[in-house]
């Protein structure tokens, strides 16, 4: 084991503080993925896209300071973009479509690089019917922002079906909250540190890690839109609306499907759809919750109950009162109407498994 000198110990003769030693002590400020694994990203990232796409065979690159961990025990580098670069790329390929990788890059001569220059670059991949991406071709140490699928064609990088992926990774300060756009952003931190916090973009709500699994705190509402399936036509003028709350791994739920003009409400059972990334957990109780169907014309109720439908969905029935007891039909076949105006409003707790 070495004992590294940290930055501000003046040399001695000979001896003084390293690059090495300055870029371990640095790796210490940033998060990490595991113990002694810094996480490459962009720190605290204003915008959610990095590189644009143009009028012309070229990319956009908008600032950012970034955090590259090119070898796990020789700690990080931290260049930085204070303006907007334009980085060309080839013409678009005379037949099917290829892949671009935009990167950033320090190089270092103490690694074999020609020089000690911060650099971005494309890379640019083979065209096949089915291209694969050229992440073999990526100078060592080079850091991905984006990848871009270009079309056969065209002459733009914002032309035809072209598209720009936003591939870049969010980094912290050490013990700071990580942004992380999905669960397979956060499955890289692979041990985290009890206490860790990751903020998920994605649903809107901070988790920390509880020495055991992640734990989701309380969120404000966060609205989404539920595409509730069963119902033969919801007419002009309807509207789908939800909202749910994320406390741990329970989920609160709150969605409401309005009737327009001229809907139909058929008889086939009706599904709500639940958050995305929020399925059911395996061990939640088949009751979920309870609603209402509001005639709106007069503000005339009817009860809804509200079953596990899949992992991904809620059923939506209505009781039938009279016997047999217990009974329960879809909301067409019970009769329930679908004026202008009339609603059907859920609101259902349930466990999660993949908060």
């Amino acid at each position: 084991m070495t004992v590294n000198r940290g930055p501000g110990v003046a040399k001695n003769g000979s001896v003084g503080v390293t690059t090495l030693e300055h870029r371990l002590q640095l790796a210490g400020q940033y998060a990490e993925n595991a113990p002694g694994v810094p996480r490459s990203g962009v720190l605290a990232q204003a915008t959610a896209v990095l590189v644009s796409a143009r009028a012309d065979m070229s990319y956009d690159i908008g600032p950012f300071q970034a955090v590259i961990s090119r070898t796990a025990s020789e700690g990080v580098y931290t260049p930085t973009l204070t303006g907007t670069t334009n980085v060309p790329t080839a013409d678009a390929p005379a037949t099917n479509s290829r892949w671009d990788l935009v990167y950033v890059k320090q190089n270092d001569i103490a690694k074999g690089d020609a020089d000690n220059l911060a650099v971005v670059g494309v890379v640019n991949g083979t065209a096949a019917a089915s291209p694969t991406k050229p992440t073999g071709s990526l100078p060592a140490g080079a850091m991905v922002l984006a990848e871009a699928r270009i079309f056969a064609g065209t002459t733009a990088t914002n032309g035809g079906s072209n598209t720009v992926s936003q591939v870049w990774r969010h980094t912290a300060a050490r013990g700071g909250d990580i942004p992380v756009r999905n669960t397979t952003e956060r499955a890289e931190i692979t041990t985290p540190a009890p206490g860790q916090g990751v903020l998920r973009l994605d649903i809107g709500s901070l988790e920390i890690w509880n020495g055991a699994k992640w734990l989701t705190t309380v969120s404000s509402g966060i609205p989404y839109t539920p595409i509730w399936t069963g119902v033969a036509d919801f007419g002009s003028g309807g509207s789908l609306t939800g909202t749910y709350w994320v406390h741990g791994d329970l989920v609160t739920l709150k969605a409401r499907a309005t009737f327009g003009a001229a809907g139909t409400m058929g008889t086939n059972a009706v599904y709500c759809p639940l958050p995305p990334g929020l399925p059911i957990s395996g061990g939640q109780a088949y009751h979920l919750g309870t609603g209402v169907h509001v005639v709106g014309s007069n503000g005339f109720a009817r009860r809804l109950v509200v079953m596990a439908g899949s992992p991904t969905t809620a059923a939506v029935w209505a009781p039938v009162e009279e016997a047999p007891a217990g009974r329960i039909q879809t909301p067409g076949a019970a009769g329930y109407p679908s004026g202008s105006g009339d609603y059907m409003e859920i609101t259902i707790t349930y466990q999660t498994s993949g908060s």
